[in-house]
């Protein structure tokens, strides 16, 4: 789905720095129309069937855009909308699995050991930066 990712004006920056209840107001809004969205896609038919649609749009783009050896840790199993959400944007969590500096961990860390993770399948990873997505 394309992200609405406006850009913030300098007038609007200021606004948020001194009027700080104004920026939560903000977030508010933003969250709780994410889980509106959520709930009106749960609650009718007409709604399921527009969630089915995105959810194949969706997984169709995770199967273009990811390797195909972590489809099935990007695909969620979860009803569609309830977890992360799948952006088609170039910044997006999908364009960094693709890069040969990062590795995904889907099968859970065990622990983490000086500078390397250790999954629960006890493989090592060396680590510069861990970044934790748990939905």
């Amino acid at each position: 789905m394309p992200r609405h990712d406006p850009t913030i004006s300098r007038t609007t920056q200021l606004c948020y720095r001194y009027l700080p209840r104004l920026l939560k107001l903000y977030r508010f809004y933003l969250f709780y129309g994410t889980d509106a969205e959520s709930i009106i896609l749960e609650k009718s038919a007409r709604g399921r069937k527009i969630a089915r649609k995105m959810e194949q749009v969706a997984i169709e783009h995770i199967e273009r855009a990811a390797p195909a050896n972590l489809h099935d840790a990007l695909i969620l199993k979860d009803v569609f909308g309830c977890k992360r959400r799948v952006r088609t944007d170039k910044g997006g969590y999908l364009a960094c699995v693709n890069d040969e500096r990062m590795t995904l961990v889907a099968n859970g860390v065990s622990h983490i050991k000086g500078d390397s993770i250790v999954s629960t399948e006890c493989e090592v990873f060396p680590v510069d930066a861990m970044v934790f997505g748990t939905g």
